[in-house]
């Protein structure tokens, strides 16, 4: 296996673990509803935010390096697939999960908001769609729907 298309894989499982896994995590503490959880948990999670956002562009860019040396199809239909997918994610992430958790780090000072915002279904929905998006885009890449 290339290095690029190694380290790609690498940075990209790394990062789809710890985005998936915090966001899971941060969103079991809140559902306890154990303010101070909640506070150093949320509190905490930009640096894991931080590191899987980091290992999504590092990985990314191994991607491009990976498919330019061996010579791939950019614009292959896997690859637009998980290129609309990825789109998908960083939206729902900056539009629904992300603020959410700004939000319940907020409001954890005040029981009436945070039991408001704890209330709202579509923060559940979004983590597993977030999930399955990324599911799709696993086997978009192994399975490479359209040929290379």
């Amino acid at each position: 296996m290339p290095i690029f298309k190694f380290l790609h894989i690498l940075a990209m499982f790394l990062a789809a673990s710890i985005a998936v896994g915090s966001d899971l995590l941060l969103y079991r503490i809140a559902m306890a509803r154990e303010v101070s959880a909640i506070r150093v948990a949320f509190r905490a999670a930009w640096k894991y935010t931080t590191i899987a956002q980091l290992l999504f562009v590092v990985g990314m860019i191994f991607g491009l390096i990976g498919a330019f040396l061996d010579q791939f199809n950019l614009f292959a239909l896997w690859l637009i697939i998980a290129y609309g997918l990825l789109a998908a994610i960083i939206i729902l992430r900056g539009a629904i999960t992300a603020p959410w958790q700004q939000r319940v780090l907020q409001a954890a000072n005040n029981s009436a908001d945070l039991d408001e915002l704890l209330a709202n279904p579509n923060i559940r929905r979004a983590i597993w769609a977030y999930i399955v998006l990324l599911a799709i885009i696993l086997y978009a890449m192994v399975l490479k729907p359209g040929g290379v």
